[in-house]
């Protein structure tokens, strides 16, 4: 890679690339494909074309693109973060890639429109800011950035009963992201969600991983981990610790089909889901 500061595009996915900072660690750990391997291919398995999908902590992209890439012209993609650098970078990606429908909001996710300090890290990885005290390193910068609710961006965009699939990934704000999203969340016919859990973030936001998981069963989620080597997703109950780990979250059948003993893939997931919402519907 280049320089200290400058900015290199490097390739995401088929034909997919990012526009990233040339010293980001995080960016090198995604070029050599296994940053949330996983992940990415539960996003690609699962969206299909026509699909909205919700960005939230979007950072520089990676799933905003990977997303855009699954639902085609056809779908929408909402990405939000708040960081102006970031920001910046994410813009500059959908651009190039020419992903028009694609739209980026200079905002988060909390619990209620306000207005808070996001505070930025010292870390090689370049991901680490947070809304709550970033971990392991020592805070260079803040920057004062607004906030919403996800109950308000789905009625702004008329999104209810519409969106297949919500990452969040905001260091240790999982939780107030969740309880701003109550009314949507507690339809059945929810979106699915892929929430990171992390003690340490967590807690340095005044939350835990607990209440993250407590609120979306509370909801009617059920959270399944990804397995990589199979790609499928295995039934998670509650753990005592979550050092890292992103756990998808499902309203589907309770109790779930026997044939999931070992696992579903996500395309089985998506067929439960679909029958969920159609019942809804009926």
């Amino acid at each position: 890679m280049a320089g200290r500061g400058e900015r290199v595009t490097i390739p995401v996915g088929d034909g997919v690339v990012m526009r990233v900072a040339a010293d980001d660690g995080l960016a090198r750990w995604i070029c050599s494909g296994e940053f949330e391997r996983g992940e990415r291919q539960f996003v690609a398995g699962y969206l299909r074309p026509g699909d909205v999908f919700i960005d939230v902590g979007a950072n520089t992209g990676l799933f905003t693109l990977l997303a855009a890439q699954a639902v085609g012209p056809r779908g929408a993609v909402h990405a939000l973060e708040p960081g102006s650098a970031p920001y910046g970078l994410l813009e500059t990606s959908v651009r190039i890639n020419g992903f028009g429908w694609v739209t980026c909001h200079k905002a988060g996710l909390s619990n209620a429109r306000e207005r808070r300090d996001l505070l930025s890290a010292a870390d090689p990885m370049g991901a680490y800011s947070s809304l709550g005290k970033p971990i392991n390193a020592e805070v260079v910068s803040r920057e004062n950035v607004e906030l919403w609710t996800l109950d308000e961006l789905l009625r702004e965009q008329d999104l209810l009963g519409r969106v297949a699939l919500v990452k969040i990934d905001v260091e240790g704000w999982e939780h107030k992201v969740l309880e701003g999203g109550r009314s949507a969340l507690e339809r059945l016919d929810a979106p699915v969600l892929q929430v990171e859990f992390a003690d340490s973030t967590a807690v340095n936001a005044g939350s835990s991983s607990n209440d993250a998981y407590q609120a979306l069963r509370g909801f009617g989620f059920t959270m399944f981990a990804i397995d990589e080597a199979s790609g499928f997703l295995l039934h998670d109950p509650q753990r005592a610790r979550y050092t890292y780990l992103n756990l998808i979250a499902a309203k589907v059948p309770s109790p779930l089909p026997k044939a999931w003993a070992a696992g579903c893939s996500p395309a089985q997931l998506r067929a439960a889901v679909d029958a969920q919402r159609r019942a809804v519907l009926a």
